[in-house]
């Protein structure tokens, strides 16, 4: 959480019974600080399809595809036309509590520091709101509890430096993540059981140069005939979370390597459904949790692919992007004595540890 006051996006008193809740009238929103609500019932909330695979309208240019560079702030909408209530000005106007040491945003710090405050500023007034307007029936402390691990300023750091500093965007993806985490059930290995079944994915028994855990997608490994992109995001959900779980914040570890082995991948396992769902799962919902993204041994047709995807990616995702083919550039990233010898090191091929074996 971030300090005393609990999970970091909670401010203001609690109300009193039966204050807020089924619908009560309150008299002025913009006296009140946005109540902390009750986790009773989120039919409502959850009867909603706000999954990113059932968001085609969110595409760009139309293509049908489920994820969007800037698909937060539509699902912030559609959440709040749904339930009838909108972001008032009153409701957004209200002044949080000074935080970050008693500091407030004030001339004495720097544009970086004011950057953080302010999306602190605004992602706890917007996320109050969203759960004042369920009126009880939606609580994310309890949706989102691995949120409950990381402090504001390092949540905030993160989606302000992946999106470069840009106020809206970080906002607006902040946003996005937010609901789509609070809309999704926890990942378990029951609702992945083919992909678990192809081995799609390994976490290497070394570290990367940096200590952060290296993640193995096996492409030849994906039918797309077989699993959707449904599966493959939960599949992405899954593997991440187990991957940040390996890492030390106290450390100095907050990333990971993610080599995605191309070698003798055939056609149906070219799926640029698939490759845009990972590459837009990565930037929009995690972000600066991938140091490097690495294609291993891409075939010549994957080219294609990638002129697809590459347009929708940010610069700072695309400056991620390492082409391989050699140990050698493996060996940049993560030293060879780790790599197995499927990828051109010199560990054993059982250094490859399934995902949900972990």
């Amino acid at each position: 959480g971030g300090g005393g006051g609990g999970p970091w996006w909670r401010w203001g008193r609690r109300p009193a019974k039966g204050a807020v809740g089924g619908g009560a009238k309150v008299e002025d929103e913009s006296s009140l600080d946005l109540p902390r609500v009750y986790h009773n019932s989120r039919e409502s909330f959850h009867s909603m399809d706000l999954s990113p695979a059932s968001q085609p309208s969110l595409a760009r240019d139309g293509a049908g595809d489920s994820f969007d560079r800037d698909g937060g702030p539509k699902l912030v909408k559609k959440v709040v036309k749904k339930v009838g209530v909108k972001l008032t000005d009153s409701v957004r106007s209200i002044s949080p509590r000074k935080f970050c040491s008693g500091r407030s945003l004030d001339g004495s710090l720097s544009k970086r520091d004011e950057d953080v405050l302010w999306l602190r500023d605004e992602s706890r007034k917007t996320i109050s709101a969203l759960e004042y307007s369920f009126h009880g029936t939606v609580d994310l402390e309890s949706d989102v509890p691995e949120m409950q691990e990381e402090d504001a300023a390092f949540t905030c750091e993160r989606f302000l430096k992946g999106f470069s500093y840009n106020r809206s965007k970080s906002l607006k993806n902040l946003q996005g993540y937010m609901l789509w985490r609070c809309n999704s059930e926890r990942v378990v290995e029951e609702n992945i059981v083919e992909s678990l079944k192809a081995r799609k994915v390994y976490v290497l028994e070394g570290r990367n140069r940096m200590g952060g855990p290296c993640v193995l997608i096996v492409a030849r490994n994906h039918d797309m005939f077989k699993t959707g992109s449904e599966e493959t995001v939960k599949l992405l959900t899954y593997s991440l979370d187990k991957a940040i779980g390996l890492m030390d914040r106290s450390q100095g570890v907050t990333q990971a390597t993610v080599i995605l082995d191309l070698e003798n991948v055939g056609w149906k396992s070219l799926d640029v459904e698939a490759l845009k769902n990972i590459m837009l799962f990565f930037q929009n919902f995690f972000p600066e949790r991938v140091s490097t993204a690495v294609f291993w041994k891409a075939p010549g047709v994957f080219n294609a692919l990638w002129r697809v995807v590459k347009p929708f990616l940010s610069d700072m995702t695309k400056s991620k992007i390492l082409f391989a083919r050699k140990p050698e550039d493996l060996n940049k990233k993560v030293e060879l004595k780790y790599l197995p010898a499927c990828l051109g090191g010199q560990a054993k091929d059982s250094a490859m540890i399934p995902i949900d074996q972990l």
